[in-house]
């Protein structure tokens, strides 16, 4: 157990201490006495000195002062003399916040009392000013402390003047020169290390008193903290320069290119009389740009290193080989892959070698996923490694009684392919590639024992690039019983990546040649053959129904039979063909479908006769651009045309996009009928055109909104159920007139208001009047609606078109109703006061004579207010006057 020890006195023996240490410092020995230990804890940053006097006889007492971990092999400093008359004293700055031991132990078994003087002082301040390469510093010494008098363990001394400290970091280990002039009296220059200390000298000027400048030169490691301190000897108080001159630098550098293995290096070091040696992969290499051939792809690693009398340094840099491989002109396996895994079962991969494929290492496992599922929906998963665990792997070899089968034959080819992927189990970022392996023996925990070399390394893929095909030609180095299928992939954070493969193929590699195309047929029978055959250097000739072509892609118009042979030779005197006879079917043959010629009877309005006629769509069989024409002009589908009175000529002409043409024609003969008058009773009036708006009068002015306002033409049909809560005064006011209202102000627009119509409600609720109703539910659990009905009448059928725009507040949708059949012949979408934009009714087509309205159906949801606004008009497509506006006038033409 430490004792804690502070500045001042103490006495004590080391009768108390134990025998657990015997050596110090790599060189005290035989300190076989007790021992007993002191823990120091500067307040402050001081220089302690430790002298111990030992007051028995012939008793040789040492100290060691250990750093904070205690270690006897890690001395700072000791006392330990040659003899036991040797003075024991340790003086040694200590820094405040650290924690030392200071160990007394006896010399060849001595046990005394002793007594140790703690003597703590102030240390240097070591305050300095930053001093850079090649760059002089004008100062002087007369502000700096009369802190120091002594140097380098006493051997500079009378240094009484103040002193000035400067720090300089070396930006290259080389010799560095410091100089000082344009001083008066004697002033030297102490170089000292970064612990600050005037003891620890590096280099000095302590010269002769009046000589012209101090100067030294000296060796500084690259990055290490450097303190100059100026002191006056004798009192010297002066300005002066200082300047340090850096030698010139040197700096490694170099650049490389690859070539199919061949990589040059192109020394591109700086630096005066260098020597240069290259570690190119663990080689060592002495001259200025070595030339070196690789034989495997990969990554590797070179250094340069650079020296010179003044300066040395190093550069590393990894770069990569690619090799050129053999020319893959064919697939490797064209008759299908060796191993495609079907059938095998589910789970662990075999452990046993004697099944060709089988666990290299880790657990590599049969999943069903394949390739080219679901023909072959099996296919092999492993994974990369992952904290320190090493993946797995599958191998593929055979083995029999006398052991196992070579695979691969020393200096022999062989052509490999196989699928893989990254297993989509994984976040979509995942990226992977497959390792191939040759060994001839054992692979443990991912690593080869001996005799092992990689083939090849797919390129890398990602989840979403899905199932690959990855082929390659390897040229054996060695003998090789195995083929080992691994990964070194791993996501972020060491995180796990699977593979997976299908389909391999190994087979020797043999030049070959393969005669293949491919053709596309189009919609027209033509088609577009492509030579898409394989071999080095390839010439071809087609032959097509006794037909010679030399093109690479052959177009032929159809339909038609075609008779195709492909053949092809190679430079290396490969000779391969391939026959096949296609038959194209074209588009059948074009038909255009019109209209039958007609005549029609239409009558006579205010003394003209047009008949309305809407060009009907013309089909074919094909698709086709159709152009068509009336009397020599262009017409279109859904063009409303007005025919005079008689014939009156159509024609139009198709074309497909395989440049057939049909064409067809048609007439129709108008004859007219008499004026068409609507027999009318009393003051009713007949137009061509009705404003349907709500809220408007019969010149269509809107009228102002206001209590007691009243719509002439609308009507309400019906006394809606409200909730029985309330009490709303304006509920008498119901009387199948609506009323004319606003719900923020007159002529505002900031609810349900329409441009041209007016809002209008079922009770006299005037303006800004709330009504806090809602509509109540019925048996069937529907909401019943106030009903709104705007009358009109057809006096003659003919064509109309109605448009109408409405919202409400809170439900509303609105219906074109057929009186006479009590039909609904169009029901326009629901307009919701909290969720929809406005809302449209359109109707476009021939109404017999008839009676007519538009209903209009609005339901109160949320209380407050209630009212709508529709804003539209009938109007006959042939401008006959056969609209009666005033429902009242219908009646009688029924």
């Amino acid at each position: 157990m430490a004792q804690s020890l502070d500045c001042g006195l103490r006495d004590g023996n080391n009768d108390t201490g134990m025998f657990t240490t015997e050596n110090y410092c790599g060189s005290s020995s035989n300190l076989t006495g007790p021992e007993i230990v002191f823990e120091i804890n500067p307040p402050q940053s001081l220089t302690y000195t430790f002298d111990l006097q030992v007051f028995g006889a012939g008793q040789d007492l040492d100290m060691f002062l250990l750093n904070s971990n205690c270690n006897p092999n890690n001395c700072i400093a000791s006392s330990d003399g040659a003899t036991s008359n040797s003075p024991d004293v340790i003086v040694q700055p200590l820094t405040a916040g650290q924690t030392y031991y200071l160990v007394i132990d006896g010399d060849g078994g001595s046990i005394s009392e002793f007594l140790l003087t703690i003597t703590c002082e102030a240390g240097f301040d070591c305050d300095a000013e930053e001093l850079e390469c090649d760059a002089t510093r004008f100062s002087s010494n007369d502000t700096g402390s009369f802190n120091v008098d002594t140097y380098c363990n006493g051997n500079n001394t009378n240094l009484t003047g103040p002193e000035k400290v400067f720090s300089f970091v070396a930006p290259t280990s080389q010799n560095y020169t410091f100089r000082m002039d344009g001083f008066s009296g004697d002033l030297d220059m102490f170089l000292v290390e970064d612990s600050c200390d005037p003891d620890d000298c590096i280099a000095n000027s302590d010269a002769s008193f009046n000589t012209p400048f101090d100067e030294f030169t000296v060796f500084l490691n690259a990055g290490e903290e450097y303190f100059l301190i100026v002191d006056g000897d004798g009192g010297t108080i002066s300005n002066f320069n200082i300047t340090i001159t850096c030698t010139e630098q040197c700096e490694a550098s170099f650049t490389f290119t690859e070539d199919c293995g061949k990589v040059t290096f192109n020394n591109t070091s700086t630096g005066n009389n260098l020597t240069y040696q290259w570690i190119i992969d663990g080689v060592v290499y002495n001259e200025e740009n070595p030339c070196i051939q690789f034989n495997v792809s990969g990554f590797y690693f070179a250094t340069l290193n650079v020296s010179s009398p003044n300066c040395e340094d190093s550069f590393s840099a990894e770069f990569e080989v690619e090799t050129c491989p053999i020319e893959l002109y064919c697939d490797c396996c064209p008759d299908g892959a060796d191993f495609n895994f079907e059938g095998e079962a589910l789970g662990p991969v075999s452990t046993f070698p004697q099944t060709p494929w089988h666990t290299a290492y880790g657990g590599p496992t049969y999943i069903q996923e394949g390739c080219d599922n679901p023909n072959s929906p099996i296919s092999i998963k492993f994974s990369g490694p992952s904290f320190g665990f090493a993946g797995s792997a599958v191998a593929y070899g055979t083995s029999g009684f006398s052991g196992p089968d070579i695979l691969f034959h020393k200096d022999s080819s062989y052509c490999i392919s196989y699928c893989y992927r990254v297993d989509d189990v994984f976040d979509s970022a995942s990226m992977g590639y497959v390792k191939l392996r040759a060994t001839n023996t054992s692979i443990t925990n991912g690593a080869c024992t001996s005799g092992c070399t990689v083939v090849d390394i797919s390129p890398t893929i990602d989840v979403p690039t899905g199932w690959q095909t990855h082929q390659f030609v390897w040229t054996s180095d060695d003998d090789y019983f195995e083929l080992v299928f691994s990964t070194d992939a791993t996501r972020p954070l060491d995180g796990l990546v699977e593979m997976n493969i299908d389909n391999v193929c190994i087979q020797p590699y043999t030049e070959s040649c393969k005669a293949s195309f491919t053709f596309i047929e189009d919609e027209c029978g033509d088609i577009e053959l492509t030579n898409t055959s394989c071999g080095k250097d390839v010439s071809h000739t087609w032959t097509i129904n006794g037909f010679t072509f030399t093109n690479q892609t052959i177009s032929l118009a159809g339909p038609g039979t075609f008779n195709v042979t492909l053949s092809i030779t190679t430079s290396d005197g490969c000779f391969d063909s391939v026959s096949q006879i296609i038959t194209t079917t074209g588009l059948p043959d074009l038909t255009l479908t019109c209209p039958f010629s007609e005549s029609v009877l239409t009558p006579l309005i205010d003394g003209i006769c047009l008949y309305p006629y809407t060009f009907p769509s013309i089909t074919t069989n094909n698709p086709s651009a159709i152009t068509c024409f009336y009397n020599g002009s262009p017409v279109n589908a859904g063009d409303v045309l007005s025919l005079p009175l008689g014939l009156n000529s159509f024609s139009c002409t198709a074309i497909d996009m395989c440049e057939n043409t049909a064409e067809c024609a048609w007439e129709i003969f108008v004859d007219c009928e008499d004026d068409m008058v609507c027999d009318l009773e009393g003051n009713c009036e007949v137009v061509n055109s009705v404003n349907l708006s709500t809220g408007v009068d019969a010149f269509g002015n809107v009228i102002p909104s206001g209590s007691g306002q009243m719509d002439p033409f609308w009507k309400v049909i019906n006394n809606t159920p409200v909730d029985a809560s309330c009490t709303n005064g304006a509920l008498s006011s119901l009387n199948g007139t609506p009323y004319v209202i606003n719900y923020i102000a007159p002529n505002t627009t900031g609810w349900v208001n329409q441009t041209g119509a007016g809002i209008i409600c079922p009770y006299d609720i005037g303006n800004n009047g709330g009504f806090g109703c809602n509509n109540i539910t019925n048996a069937n659990g529907n909401l019943v609606p106030y009903i709104f009905q705007r009358s009109f009448c057809v006096c003659e059928g003919d064509e109309f078109n109605i448009n109408l725009t409405y919202e409400g507040d809170d439900q509303l949708y609105v219906e074109l109703i057929d009186y006479s059949s009590s039909s609904v012949l169009v029901t326009g979408p629901t307009y919701i006061w909290t969720g929809t934009t406005t809302q449209t009714l359109n109707f476009s087509g021939f109404l017999p004579a008839g009676n007519y309205g538009i209903r209009a159906y609005l339901v109160n949801t949320f209380s407050t207010v209630l009212g709508f606004s529709l804003v539209g008009n009938i109007t006959s497509l042939t401008g006959s006057n056969s609209i009666i506006n005033n429902g009242e006038c219908c009646q009688p033409q029924t």
